[in-house]
């Protein structure tokens, strides 16, 4: 009987890894399908800055040398939502920490950088979805 030998690559080490985050970025999904409101505070919240800040503050803010205060509405909301998501990305992190997640990924073969991984994965395409709805959103306040 024969034995095949065989090598792991970089390649083949990077596609597992691959695998691995797409696991973990699978059941961050799943998380979010299941409890909705992190979904919808991802979304509402930013429209709820954009709408606070363009019709209700917006008025009280005067610019020296004039221009529209909208200008800077967008990139500093946009920015503000980054943020939120960044810290709810940590906050993500540590509960599977403390809920002992991590733990159980440990005894599995997959690849270390997967549960971060996926977490930022997870946490970027809600971010895009968020982005491109507070575009939308902008472009309609002006």
């Amino acid at each position: 009987m024969r034995v095949i030998a065989t090598s792991s690559g970089p390649v083949e080490r990077f596609r597992r890894a691959a695998a691995d985050t797409t696991v973990v970025v699978e059941r961050h999904l799943l998380h979010v399908v299941r409890v909705p409101e992190e979904a919808i505070a991802g979304l509402v919240v930013p429209v709820a800055f954009v709408v606070l800040f363009a019709y209700v503050f917006g008025s009280a803010v005067v610019l020296p040398g004039g221009g529209s205060y909208r200008e800077f509405l967008m990139p500093g909301i946009f920015t503000q939502s980054m943020t939120l998501m960044c810290t709810a990305m940590a906050v993500a992190v540590a509960t599977d920490r403390t809920s002992g997640f991590l733990d159980r990924l440990k005894s599995l073969p997959m690849a270390r950088s997967a549960a971060l991984g996926g977490h930022v994965l997870s946490v970027m395409l809600h971010a895009v979805l968020s982005l491109l709805t507070m575009g939308v959103l902008g472009y309609l306040v002006g």
